[in-house]
């Protein structure tokens, strides 16, 4: 009995290590990995809460190094259906030591229509993708899910 043990003890240890690494990587991977480099910007976070028949899209962005934020410019959600939607709320975040901002935080009020298809961000001169799969997703009213990746 010994003998039987040990080779099931390194499967289970590899399959062990084998779905610890696979959880790594789900958990570190970026949002998107081509992020355009023209927004000066990158989705750090995203999330997304049912309100009756509407969404709460909450993102949270930092700055890539070496680039400042133009304020004078608008950030808009461009959706599927040719909507353009302004941020229902912003935050801005610096650390202290630089005039520009490290951090911005948007919230976004969606109705079913513009959740159904892609999301785009227009930030400075570039875009970030959102959301890139078509379909709504399933949430109960006041459930809230936090999106790993562009593909939801």
């Amino acid at each position: 009995m010994p003998s039987l043990m040990r080779p099931l003890t390194r499967i289970l240890t590899a399959l062990l290590i084998a779905s610890m690494a696979f959880a790594a990587w789900m958990w570190c991977r970026p949002f998107d990995f081509s992020h355009d480099p023209a927004a000066r910007f990158h989705i750090d976070r995203a999330a997304l809460r049912r309100d009756h028949a509407f969404f709460w899209l909450d993102l949270h962005l930092l700055r890539n190094k070496g680039c400042l934020h133009d304020l004078s410019k608008p950030i808009r959600l461009a959706t599927s259906v040719g909507r353009s939607i302004e941020p229902a709320d912003v935050t801005l975040v610096s650390s202290g030591e630089a005039k520009d901002c490290d951090e911005i935080s948007l919230r976004f009020w969606l109705r079913d229509d513009d959740a159904n298809g892609m999301l785009d961000l227009q930030i400075n001169d570039g875009k970030l993708r959102v959301k890139s799969n078509p379909g709504i997703p399933a949430l109960p009213d006041g459930a809230e899910r936090t999106l790993p990746t562009h593909r939801w």
